[in-house]
């Protein structure tokens, strides 16, 4: 059914704080096959809402509700959902590929129509889920850090490397689910069903003999930063190459790491902001939800990383020449940058774009509301 566009434009001026703005809600309708793509809709209700077929793609729906509305074969690729209210809410086929999940509730519900109805109806997913994995929801990339999936019935859904970090999971059915290089640190999975789930290649909390690394990895950040700070006369280069170093906590923030060996480390969710990594060499690294912010990055190396989710705002991603002649330009090159964040960030756009095409190039570079955004070459 068609969606009063009137409704979303008001909507739209309400969120951007323009005269004539109204929060748009929605009971008991059915929208199915509704095109909202791209629209910003964040605080927008959908309560009991049949929105089948609907798209959804790349829309803002921060601290949207679907409470209890069925999104069965939905198109939410690359939505904002952060913190949204899905209780309730029927996602079979749903296709949620990239989404930014970080605090939506999933957990069942109960919706009364009114005070005078009994028990209006109940969405569970269960109700709508049939066995197998034909229609399971896919949740590939997605940012799920601190989602309530509690209780929920997710067989056969596909969490391929998602960011599940603190993650309520416990008591629900995951039979059958593929958690292929998820991040699952903190997740919460007790009384969980992971009869056949795929849990190969997921990033879980530091093992104990990464733990026991912390010191001797501490001591090389000192003598990078003293490296760093005497301009090569004291100290010496950090080789972290392979090395865990979420152990080391928030300890590299505002650091020094010129020339660092950062090859293949699995530094998830890390802070670096304000760090100096100049001529830095990053190949093949786990940097998924690292946080950038500020840090000079100039002549580094990101080649074949995992960047999805990643913070650079205001980061200098410029090349430099080095004391021979030799310039050092930053490379992209094979590296996976989805949802990465580089508003502000000094930087050559069109290596960017050269990396990971022109028009991921433009989204990443996608400036916060209000600002005029970026234009990629």
């Amino acid at each position: 059914m068609p969606i009063d566009q009137a409704v979303i434009a008001a909507h739209e001026a309400f969120i951007a704080g323009r005269n004539g703005g109204c929060r748009a809600f929605f009971r008991f309708q059915d929208l199915t096959g509704v095109n909202l793509m791209k629209r910003k809709l964040d605080g927008i209700e959908f309560i009991g809402c049949d929105l089948k077929d609907s798209s959804f793609a790349l829309a803002s729906m921060v601290t949207a509700s679907f409470y209890c509305s069925s999104l069965k074969g939905a198109d939410l690729r690359g939505s904002d959902l952060s913190r949204a209210d899905l209780r309730g809410a029927i996602l079979r086929g749903a296709d949620l590929y990239r989404a930014n999940l970080d605090g939506a509730d999933f957990r069942k519900a109960v919706l009364y129509k009114d005070e005078r109805d009994k028990e209006f109806k109940q969405n569970d997913w269960v109700q709508d889920l049939e066995d197998g994995r034909d229609g399971a929801v896919d949740f590939r990339d997605c940012s799920l850090r601190g989602a309530r999936l509690s209780s929920a019935k997710l067989k056969g859904a596909d969490f391929s490397g998602a960011m599940m970090e603190g993650a309520d999971l416990h008591q629900a059915d995951l039979r059958d689910a593929n958690f292929k290089g998820a991040v699952l640190t903190g997740a919460d999975m007790k009384g969980a069903r992971l009869d056949g789930a795929n849990l190969d290649n997921v990033v879980r909390d530091p093992a104990q003999a990464a733990l026991a690394r912390a010191s001797d990895l501490m001591k090389l950040l000192e003598q990078s930063d003293l490296y760093t700070q005497s301009r090569g006369e004291q100290g010496r280069r950090a080789v972290f190459e392979g090395e865990d170093l979420r152990v080391l906590g928030r300890a590299c923030q505002g650091k020094g790491l010129i020339g660092a060996n950062m090859r293949g480390v699995c530094a998830v969710g890390m802070d670096f902001s304000g760090a100096s990594f100049i001529g830095a060499n990053f190949t093949g690294a786990d940097l998924r939800g690292a946080n950038f912010t500020g840090a000079n990055l100039k002549g580094v190396t990101f080649r074949d990383c995992n960047l999805n989710h990643a913070i650079m705002q205001g980061a200098d991603l410029r090349s430099f020449t080095g004391s021979t002649g030799r310039v050092f330009h930053p490379s992209f090159e094979g590296a996976s940058l989805h949802a990465a964040r580089f508003e502000g960030a000094r930087m050559d756009h069109e290596l960017l774009a050269a990396a990971i095409g022109p028009v991921q190039a433009y989204e990443n570079l996608a400036p916060a509301q209000g600002e005029e955004p970026a234009k990629a070459s």
